[in-house]
């Protein structure tokens, strides 16, 4: 079994944004579990070193940094194993200066990646989706405030209609990383397995972009960006003018039977390789 990443799991399902399109709302939910299960943790963190692991990712079915201390808990578990350890957050909690403590701490510790959640480079944008009815940070602002920590950031930005949906937006996007030392950015259209049928999936079925977008998003890429790695997803990763995007899709599976998406662990101590099925256990 070949793995390249391990998802670790932080806190709950409480979250402090309101994303409509919020994947985990149509995937099965954590449960509540503030306690990590540290038996099953030791087990889970054999397997991704036998299946050669390189990345932790530490993600949450909510959002993780309302956990900063089982943060810090992760993160010491897995330093002195593991060459990469990522944050997967909107930033709403870390944009606050109440945050900079723990992100000080944390890449002392070993914390070496920000993926941070967007939809748009503008604040305005932003704000429509994460928090309609509260304030969002200035990307460019908390970007530099990450990079004065130390950190790589990666920009992971979701492709909804009217926001970035188009080559020309994604040319702006990419001018926007480059002229913020944004090392890597992610694109991926929203998604909703094709069974669900909750609201947020009536939502994502929208605003999702047609697949004919989706089609001439990806010759641009081709055409403009010389691909220097292919995920086990599917995922692909290009230079564009020297910038690293990844054109991605949230949930699909690998192309080679060998290998599985990820590896993904609860606090509960379930260890799963898959986010959509309960049946996708190992421990």
């Amino acid at each position: 079994m070949k793995v390249q990443t391990m998802s670790v799991v932080v806190g709950t399902a409480e979250c402090n944004a309101k994303c409509p399109f919020c994947v985990s709302k149509i995937t099965p939910r954590a449960k509540r579990v503030l306690d990590i299960n540290v038996h099953n943790l030791r087990k889970a963190k054999l397997c991704a070193l036998r299946s050669g692991v390189q990345t932790i990712l530490l993600t949450g079915k909510g959002e993780p940094t309302l956990y900063p201390e089982q943060i810090t808990q992760y993160i010491d578990f897995f330093k002195d194993d593991f060459p990469f350890i990522e944050l997967q957050t909107n930033g709403i909690w870390l944009a606050t200066d109440e945050a900079n403590e723990n992100l000080k701490h944390w890449y002392t510790l070993g914390l070496n990646t920000i993926c941070l959640s967007v939809v748009h480079w503008r604040e305005n944008k932003n704000k429509a989706i994460y928090t309609p009815n509260g304030e969002h940070y200035d990307v460019p602002i908390f970007l530099e405030k990450l990079h004065s920590f130390g950190f790589t950031v990666r920009l992971s930005c979701m492709l909804v209609k009217e926001y970035v949906d188009n080559e020309i937006e994604i040319k702006k996007l990419i001018t926007f990383c480059k002229n913020n030392k944004v090392k890597q950015l992610t694109v991926r259209p929203i998604y909703t397995p094709d069974e669900s049928t909750n609201n947020v999936a009536e939502w994502v079925r929208e605003h999702t972009l047609p697949k004919i977008m989706q089609e001439c998003i990806s010759h641009w890429f081709q055409l403009h960006g010389t691909q220097i790695m292919r995920l086990a997803h599917g995922s692909v990763v290009y230079d564009v003018d020297g910038q690293n995007v990844c054109w991605a899709n949230c949930l699909t599976d690998s192309t080679d039977p060998e290998d599985i998406r990820q590896l993904i662990f609860f606090p509960d101590g379930t260890l799963a390789y898959d986010w959509r099925y309960r049946g996708a256990v190992l421990l």
